[in-house]
C-alpha cells in the first residue's frame, strides 16, 4: 500500500464523521512558514486544474477550510526555512541569504519538472501526488 493510500485510508473515517482538521490562514509562528516552494505558472493547465479540484473539494468538505490549492496558492514545498511570520521584508539579510542560496542551487540544477500523478484525501487536506523522479533520466 502506498503512503497516499495509507493517508486516504486513515482520513476517510475522520472526514465521514466530520472530525477532520481544517487548515486556516497562517498565524505568527504557525504553519505555512517562510519556505522554498515550487508553484505552477498561474496560466498553466495544472494551475487551472488544481483550482477546479480545490473548488470541488471545498463544496464537498463544507465551510471553514483554507483553500490552498487555489490559483496563486497551490505549491510544492521543497523546504521550510523558519516558522510563519506575517511581515517578511525582502531586504532582510536572512531573506537575502535564502534568495542567494536558491539562485545558486537553481542555476546548478536547472529547470524542475513536476508530474502530478493523482490526488488523495488526508485528515487535513487534499494532497497532490508528485513522485520524485531522477532529474537526469539517463542515470
Amino acid at each position: 500500500m502506498t503512503k497516499f493510500d495509507q493517508l486516504f485510508e486513515s482520513a476517510s473515517p475522520l472526514i465521514s464523521s466530520r472530525n477532520h482538521q481544517r487548515d486556516t490562514p497562517p498565524t505568527e509562528g504557525g504553519r505555512w512558514p517562510v519556505s522554498v516552494v515550487l508553484r505552477p505558472p498561474a496560466d498553466s493547465l495544472l494551475s487551472h486544474r488544481l483550482d477546479d479540484v480545490t473548488q470541488e473539494a471545498a463544496a464537498l468538505a463544507g465551510p471553514g477550510h483554507w483553500q490552498t490549492g487555489q490559483t496563486g496558492s497551490a505549491h510544492l514545498t521543497v523546504r521550510a526555512l523558519e516558522t510563519y511570520r506575517h511581515l517578511v521584508d525582502p531586504a532582510e539579510p536572512t531573506i537575502q541569504r535564502y534568495r542567494s542560496a536558491m539562485e545558486r542551487a537553481a542555476a546548478a540544477a536547472g529547470p524542475a519538472r513536476i508530474k502530478v500523478t493523482g490526488l488523495t484525501l488526508t485528515a487535513g487536506s487534499v494532497m497532490a501526488s508528485a513522485p520524485r523522479t531522477s532529474p537526469h533520466p539517463s542515470r
